[in-house]
């Protein structure tokens, strides 16, 4: 039986844009956005059948239920950015908020205080003395903003879901979603979101989540509106939406302002096993560097098992990672392990051996129950 939903849900996702060349005067930040619906279930209904109508118009086949905008234009080049603007316009009829939020660091005007209606409150110039990890006395230092937005880069999604049930989702009563938490650093943000009942963890959420996915989709529309020069990183970014979308939208600067919440306290990582989503799909690893020349994670990005395993952590509410060492805490009894060479079946045995006794299937049956269910409907 598939699990029930709480019916106010967000989704979150996140970018780092740069503009400009790294050898000359350049402008970073972080870009987030959060999606909000009131009935998860009907928002879903609307995404497929927009997504099927999409796929056969351009005569594509559909393999995934669920899609991230690099995939889409990686399908769609060289329609992508007017497909990507079509799904935004469609997606935003059954969205209840847009929540827009961005993060750079610049240093203060000292004039602003003697003259704030002519001079502007911030330089163009980014800030060289933030002090991170105060509550380590052996690492305490101060980092510039770029080096802040290094270390916040791939916690950017979770911050902006702080920041959202901060202000908004405590009232309303709002379950989050958000991609895997990257990076080795805790701020009092994160911390609070340790402790959040109303947070989860979708490990490759653009891909199974249709609200991270959809927040993914709009992150990356604004960013191409942003390298168009449509408009620039500020409060005025719903601009680039149309009138009528403009009243469920909001922009949230996370600057200076929310250093104190934002910057790294300690080092480490908070504890997602009460924040992981369950079932996990999780593919025990190969030594496939080879193949493709590139990394495992890459290779196994468009296989068949990869497409299958999004495809059921989509329709059961679960994710799909790569099973690392690190992730023994995390496994539950509901979770699968898919191995597809000798390595990751001899993984396989030792974690059966050691008292894991999970549905554990090769490529080729894991596979082979996708076509049993093709050939039940």
């Amino acid at each position: 039986m598939r699990k029930k939903h709480i019916m106010r849900c967000s989704g979150f996702d996140s970018i780092r844009i740069t503009r400009g060349q790294t050898n000359s005067p350049y402008f970073q930040a972080l870009l987030g956005v959060g999606i909000t619906v009131n009935d998860v279930d009907s928002f879903k209904r609307h995404y497929d059948l927009l997504f099927d109508d999409l796929f056969s118009r351009f005569k594509t086949p559909r393999k995934k239920p669920i899609y991230k905008s690099y995939d889409l234009k990686r399908l769609f080049y060289p329609s992508s950015s007017e497909l990507i603007t079509e799904i935004v316009t469609e997606l935003s009829k059954e969205i209840d908020m847009i929540d827009i939020y961005y993060s750079y660091f610049l240093k203060k005007n000292p004039k602003y205080r003697l003259d704030p209606e002519n001079e502007p409150e911030f330089t163009g110039e980014t800030m060289d003395n933030i002090k991170v990890f105060g509550d380590d006395p052996n690492k305490s230092k101060t980092i510039t903003g770029l080096e802040l937005l290094d270390l916040l880069e791939h916690q950017y999604s979770a911050l902006c879901a702080w920041n959202y049930h901060t202000f908004v989702g405590q009232r309303l009563k709002t379950h989050m979603w958000v991609d895997d938490i990257g990076g080795s650093t805790i701020s009092r943000a994160l911390k609070s979101l340790e402790g959040n009942q109303d947070f989860s963890i979708v490990v490759n959420g653009d891909k199974c989540n249709h609200l991270i996915s959809t927040a993914d989709i709009f992150v990356n529309f604004i960013n191409l509106k942003l390298v168009s020069g449509a408009a620039k990183v500020n409060q005025n970014l719903v601009n680039l939406f149309e009138t009528q979308l403009q009243s469920k939208m909001k922009t949230v600067c996370m600057g200076n302002n929310f250093l104190s919440w934002i910057t790294p306290r300690i080092s480490g990582s908070i504890d997602k096993s009460r924040h992981l989503v369950h079932p996990i799909y999780f593919i025990l690893r190969e030594d496939v560097a080879s193949i493709k020349g590139t990394d495992e994670k890459q290779f196994l990005e468009d296989t068949p098992v990869m497409d299958y395993a999004l495809k059921l952590a989509a329709e059961n509410n679960g994710c799909v990672k790569i099973f690392e060492s690190l992730d023994q805490p995390f496994i539950q009894s509901k979770d699968t392990f898919i191995y597809y060479g000798i390595a990751g079946e001899a993984k396989a045995k030792v974690l059966e051996a050691v008292g894991y006794h999970n549905i554990c299937l090769s490529a080729m049956e894991f596979l082979e129950k996708e076509k049993t269910e093709t050939n039940c409907i």
